[in-house]
C-alpha cells in the first residue's frame, strides 16, 4: 500500500445523492474520524478505526469507510452507531447501491471486487478485475465502473451477473471516478498522466 498512500491526502470528500439530501463527508486519516456536513452545519462526527481511506453513502443515510490496513469496513448508521465489517481483503474503493442492498469493495492487493451484504458482511460474489482497483462508482442501472490503476483502464462490471464485461482505455494511473447520470458521462482522474478522461457511457466513446 506504499504507492497508494503517497497519493492519499488527510481529507477525503464525498458528495451524497439527493435521496438523503446533499451532504459532504470529511474523513480524517490521522484523526480516524468521519465528519458529516449538511448544508453549512456539522451534522455529526464519528470515531472509526485507524486510517479510513474511502467513504461511500447509501440512500438511507448510512455511511461506509474502508480501512485497507485493518482489512475492514466501518458502517455508520444515521444515529451514529458504528459497526465493523471484517473483510478478507485489502478493502479500498467502495460503492453501495442506493437502497443499501449491496456493498461493492475493491480489494487493492487481490485484484478483485467483492460484493457484500451490508447487513451481515457476507460475501455474495467475487469478480476478478485489473490490477490495483482504486475507485468504484455505480453508473447506469446494472453497471459498476472500476478504476484499475496499474491497468490504464476502467473495468465495467455487470452487477446483475457479477461479471466484468468490458474495459475502457484511459490515461496513466486512473485513481478516482465520478459519474454524471444526467449526461451519462464517466469522469476518470489519471494521476500519472495528470489528465481527466471523459467517457460517454451511453455511446461508448470518450
Amino acid at each position: 500500500m506504499t504507492a497508494c498512500r503517497s497519493i492519499l491526502t488527510s481529507l477525503i470528500l464525498l458528495m451524497a445523492g439527493p435521496a438523503t439530501g446533499q451532504i459532504v463527508v470529511v474523513a480524517s486519516q490521522q484523526g480516524a474520524r468521519l465528519t458529516r456536513i449538511e448544508g453549512e452545519a456539522v451534522a455529526g462526527s464519528f470515531t472509526v478505526p485507524a486510517s479510513p481511506a474511502v467513504v461511500a453513502a447509501d440512500g438511507r443515510g448510512r455511511l461506509y469507510a474502508s480501512h485497507p490496513d485493518g482489512r475492514s469496513i466501518s458502517m455508520i448508521e444515521p444515529d451514529g452507531t458504528v459497526h465493523r465489517l471484517p473483510v478478507q481483503a485489502q478493502a479500498f474503493g467502495l460503492a453501495v447501491e442506493p437502497d443499501g442492498s449491496r456493498l461493492y469493495v475493491g480489494d487493492w492487493s487481490g485484484n478483485r471486487v467483492l460484493c457484500l451484504s451490508p447487513a451481515t458482511g457476507a460475501v455474495e460474489g467475487t469478480i476478478p478485475v485489473g490490477p490495483d482497483p482504486a475507485a468504484l462508482v455505480l453508473g447506469e442501472p446494472g453497471r459498476l465502473y472500476v478504476a484499475e490503476r496499474e491497468g490504464r483502464s476502467v473495468g465495467v462490471i455487470d452487477t446483475r451477473t457479477q461479471r466484468r464485461v468490458a474495459d475502457l482505455p484511459v490515461g496513466d494511473g486512473p485513481f478516482a471516478l465520478a459519474y454524471d447520470p444526467s449526461l451519462a458521462r464517466l469522469y476518470v482522474a489519471n494521476v500519472r498522466s495528470n489528465d481527466v478522461t471523459v467517457i460517454d457511457t451511453a455511446g461508448g466513446g470518450c
